[in-house]
């Protein structure tokens, strides 16, 4: 890997992102996930409360604050996807940023438990004010990387089938790169491929962050790491919009390191509400 020549001017928006989490309990257990507290035969009817308006009015968060908002959570959720449209109604009147909500492995729970075809759910969320999905980013892994952390999460031909209907109603999608997974140069290339032949509408880079997972024998991401795939992925679709999730300080160098390698901008949370 090259590091970035650090060139007069190479800098990029730091871009505050505010983040509801809906629950913080997922049956689904993958294993770089923090949300990944698994509820064993638990019906999602007995699993607890989720987000209400009212945790959000206690935390008296500025959402102003905020270039975008990000609804999401884990899959052990009891409250029906039409609770969670009136939410985001709510907070849309409330609100003139970007708002992100649910990702395709979230839709598709709802679709297959309520019985409702993704083209009414994805409607329903573009209707309630909705900008974009939440991305997906494990689900176009090689199939022995998903067997081996991620074996619950959506096959590729169902995450297909929810971003076919996002472009169907007009709902934006991304997917999210996810670094640190320990791919090889093989995997990695194909990983690649698979994501940019889905057509999202932009994509954002996870390094993997292992505290508090089940990914936690292994360490995190590097920023060289997160470097390198900003490069490759630069090299690979030059005009798609390319961001990175990125917390730790000094965001300043961080921003400059990774706008010289080629991202546009850089996703830092400001705050974070949960139920719990």
């Amino acid at each position: 890997m090259r590091m970035p020549e650090l060139r007069a001017g190479a800098n990029l928006d730091i871009i505050p992102v505010g983040r509801l989490t809906t629950t913080p309990y997922c049956w689904a257990g993958c294993a770089f996930c923090r949300l990944a507290r698994p509820l064993p035969k638990v019906r999602m009817t007995d699993a607890p409360a989720g987000l209400t308006l009212a945790h959000l009015a206690a935390r008296g968060v500025n959402l102003d604050q905020t270039a975008q908002i990000r609804l999401r959570g884990g899959l052990s959720l009891r409250e029906p996807f039409d609770y969670w449209i009136h939410f985001l109604r709510h907070l849309r009147a409330q609100y003139q940023g970007r708002l992100i909500a649910f990702s395709p492995v979230e839709i598709w729970q709802f679709h297959v438990l309520e019985r409702r075809s993704l083209r009414d759910l994805l409607h329903l969320l573009k209707w309630a004010g909705v900008d974009l999905l939440g991305p997906g980013g494990s689900e176009t892994w090689t199939p022995e990387l998903r067997a081996r952390w991620t074996p619950h999460r959506l096959e590729p031909n169902e995450w297909l089938s929810v971003a076919e209907a996002a472009r169907q109603v007009g709902l934006g999608f991304s997917m999210a790169p996810i670094i640190g997974a320990h791919m090889g140069e093989t995997e990695w290339n194909e990983y690649v491929a698979v994501i940019l032949q889905h057509d999202p509408q932009e994509l954002e880079v996870k390094p993997l962050n292992s505290e508090g997972t089940r990914w936690a024998a292994h360490d995190s991401a590097s920023i060289l790491e997160t470097v390198a795939a900003i490069q490759r992925l630069r090299e690979a679709t030059p005009s798609l919009p390319l961001y990175v999730c990125w917390d730790e300080q000094p965001l300043d160098d961080a921003a400059a390191i990774f706008a010289a390698a080629g991202a546009d901008g850089l996703l830092t949370s400001v705050w974070e509400v949960t139920p719990a």
